[in-house]
């Protein structure tokens, strides 16, 4: 018969956490450990406590796509969540509440923040920041409307009005969450038109430009006084170390100091951060370690295996920085997200394989690799018969 047995590991955050198992343990102090002896799935309960008002929230995880170390994270950071709730509500059941007799009284905002609310518990930030975003920012129109009285048509005018000031792919991403929602809540929004757009990315910079928008990131606010280096924006340079890297943003500035190996030198974004919600490790050169600890420094962190955000700032800044770069430059507008491309694309254009750039940008296969950045061109073509009639004529 199982049972719940307390996580305590040095440098973790895992108070009030359990692990589910059969294994005649009556404490876990070693993620190794903990990972031979997990079932798949496997069930992580966080307990929490708020004056005289105890909540229990358990948690089940795939383990062959997400690891005990990155599911601990992942519980840890739902309980301040849980706290709020406790706090509000006095207990983490759902409330009773009849579907039919709730839309008929409530409206779209009301519908929409309990909604919120509850995908809170167990949801990533980013999902919930989405959430808020499509159904609170951009739907205000609908807010004040009843649930029931809401029609495709509503919703397609919003999606219509998005279309004039954002990207195809943006207002794609809208769409699918409020879709998402209205399925969640029995809204039908059969009839609904999303927007048509070509997600793949061609990169139009010569590699001359490349190469100075590199060099310009890496030497990014230099100011030479008395003979030294000194930079007036440091954190902004050590954030485009790591996007040089082909990191998103949103990897860079989720980056703890506890996902830095320092004895392997290598980086780790964990499976609850990262995209394709898998773990991805990467290699620390010399420069990236330097950044690393040019931050601890700056921020004055001492421990460099603290659960810690590395970098302070929020998406913005650094978008901002990056602007004011290219226009140094001289270089047409791009965004953040576009040095990835620009590092893909280029790579591609001077013969690196497509597995080494796949496995560089965290893609999940290579064929979203080779759709994206791989031109299927004439010259391609000569190059694969001129290597084919050498493989012959040897």
């Amino acid at each position: 018969m199982g049972k719940y047995v307390n996580i305590k590991i040095l440098n973790k955050d895992c108070k009030g956490i359990y692990l589910f198992t059969n294994a005649d343990i009556k404490i876990i102090t070693d993620p190794k450990e903990a990972t031979k002896i997990l079932t798949n799935p496997f069930k992580l309960q966080l307990r929490t406590k708020v004056g005289n008002k105890t909540g229990k929230k358990t948690f089940e995880f795939n383990k062959k796509k997400t690891t005990f170390l990155s599911a601990l994270e992942e519980v840890a950071s739902q309980r301040q969540i849980i706290k709020d709730i406790l706090i509000k509500e006095g207990t983490l059941r759902p409330k009773k509440i009849a579907i039919e007799e709730s839309k008929k009284a409530e409206t779209f905002l009301e519908v929409a923040n309990r909604y919120i609310e509850t995908k809170s518990i167990s949801a990533r930030p980013s999902t919930i920041q989405n959430y808020k975003t499509a159904l609170l920012t951009h739907c205000s129109a609908l807010h004040d409307l009843s649930i029931d009285d809401i029609t495709v048509d509503n919703v397609q005018n919003i999606i219509n009005e998005q279309m004039q000031t954002k990207a195809p792919a943006t207002v794609s991403l809208l769409c699918v969450t409020i879709k998402t929602f209205a399925k969640k809540v029995g809204l039908n929004l059969d009839g609904l038109e999303l927007p048509e757009f070509d997600n793949k990315v061609e990169c139009t910079l010569s590699l001359e430009d490349t190469k100075r928008i590199i060099k310009a990131m890496r030497e990014y606010s230099r100011l030479p006084i008395e003979g030294e280096a000194v930079y007036q924006y440091p954190e902004i340079r050590n954030i485009f170390a790591f996007l040089l890297t082909g990191r998103r943003i949103s990897e860079v500035l989720g980056l703890r100091y506890s996902d830095i190996n320092f004895e392997t030198n290598v980086f780790k974004i964990p499976s609850s951060r990262a995209k394709g919600k898998k773990d991805l490790v990467y290699n620390l050169d010399s420069y990236l370690l330097d950044a690393i600890k040019r931050q601890a420094s700056a921020t004055g962190v001492t421990d460099m295996t603290i659960d810690k955000r590395i970098f302070t700032y929020t998406k913005e800044t650094p978008r901002i920085h990056f602007q004011s770069l290219l226009e140094a430059l001289g270089i047409k507008k791009l965004r953040l997200h576009d040095i990835r491309h620009m590092l893909g694309s280029t790579l591609v254009q001077h013969g690196v394989p497509i597995a080494d750039i796949s496995v560089m940008l965290g893609h999940s296969s290579i064929a979203i690799t080779e759709e994206r950045y791989a031109n299927k061109t004439k010259d391609q073509a000569t190059r694969a018969t001129n290597a084919l009639n050498e493989l012959i004529s040897n």
